[in-house]
């Protein structure tokens, strides 16, 4: 028997490099594409001409509400030894 190729019905895979990555697929090529549009703007965001309204708040928290006023009761004084009794229990 001499030496000749092994009997294969097929080519040997290639070898892979063992490091990361094995194929060509770069999963953050969208977030550089938007990093570089984002600093190749050459000028900043015009500032808002509009009203100038915190969305972020209840509208009951700086609408001054007009009309009639409840009374309320003031609380005892001894309110505050109270809360904190109640605290440590």
């Amino acid at each position: 028997m001499g030496i000749s190729d092994p009997p294969y019905l097929y080519e040997a895979a290639p070898r892979r490099q063992i490091a990361y990555p094995y194929s060509d697929f770069d999963p953050k090529a969208a977030s550089r594409a938007s990093w570089d549009k984002a600093t190749l703007a050459s000028q900043p965001r015009p500032k808002q001409e509009g009203p100038l309204i915190d969305f972020n708040k209840h509208p009951d928290s700086y609408m001054i509400v007009q009309g009639s006023q409840v009374e309320h009761k003031a609380l005892p004084k001894n309110t505050k030894k109270a809360v904190k009794a109640i605290r440590w229990v």
